[in-house]
């Protein structure tokens, strides 16, 4: 969360760095920072709540008080002005926000939900850009989208005479290549129209049989006087 003003005297900020809430703000006379002391990176839900009153600043998450502290004596009303940046910065703000936050990266890769700002709840943004929504579950592995894309396990494996393949799926296509090892000599798991297809082989049983095929097609073909 980042706003500022035109002038860009004074700031109100809610970062992450290195999995660390941040929680700084300006109203002026200088910038106070206040650090949480966990990570938040466990794929789990938190709640951050950041408070300020006059100069004094409060951090807490899940409810448990992280950090407090105060910003240099001066005033203590922040002029900030619209809009309030959620979950990442447009260009033009980019440079100031890395000079008084350092170690902040201008974009979240996340998700965020329940926005409050003085409990009043904010549910729908009046801009979004690059976003989407949150998935209700998550699960581990990897994930293809319709684009294709591939992962190489390790460029030393080798397939021995003995082994066991085991890999839990989740397909949305009836056809694809699921695991593949080797060239000369390989190893296949793959769709072919919804059913499971495993292959080992090598190379030239692979060649005489496309021979064969080759030849009966030919054969075919000149018998109903194609060629």
């Amino acid at each position: 969360m980042f706003a500022t003003n035109n002038k860009r005297t004074d700031h109100l900020a809610v970062y992450l760095v290195n999995g660390i809430v941040h929680f700084a703000y300006n109203s002026g006379s200088g910038q106070a920072v206040l650090k949480a002391n966990r990570s938040i990176m466990d794929d789990e839900w938190h709640n951050i709540r950041a408070e300020r009153e006059g100069i004094a600043g409060t951090l807490y998450i899940d409810d448990n008080m992280e950090a407090n502290g105060q910003s240099p004596i001066g005033t203590d009303a922040i002029d900030t002005q619209p809009p309030i940046y959620i979950g990442g910065l447009p260009t033009a703000l980019v440079p100031f926000a890395t000079k008084i936050l350092p170690g902040a990266r201008p974009v979240f890769g996340g998700c965020l939900r329940e926005f409050k700002l003085n409990e009043k709840k904010f549910d729908m943004p009046a801009l979004e850009v690059g976003t989407v929504p949150c998935n209700q579950y998550t699960e581990e592995g990897l994930y293809f989208g319709r684009e294709g894309g591939y992962v190489i396990l390790s460029k030393d494996l080798t397939v021995g005479s003995s082994f066991t393949v085991e890999l839990e799926v989740r397909p949305r296509t009836k056809t694809g290549v699921l695991l593949s090892v080797g060239v000369l000599e390989f190893l296949t798991v793959q769709f072919l129209n919804g059913t499971i297809k495993f292959t080992v082989g090598q190379w030239w049983a692979v060649l005489k049989r496309f021979r064969s095929y080759l030849r009966r097609a030919m054969h075919f073909a000149t018998a109903i006087g194609i060629i």
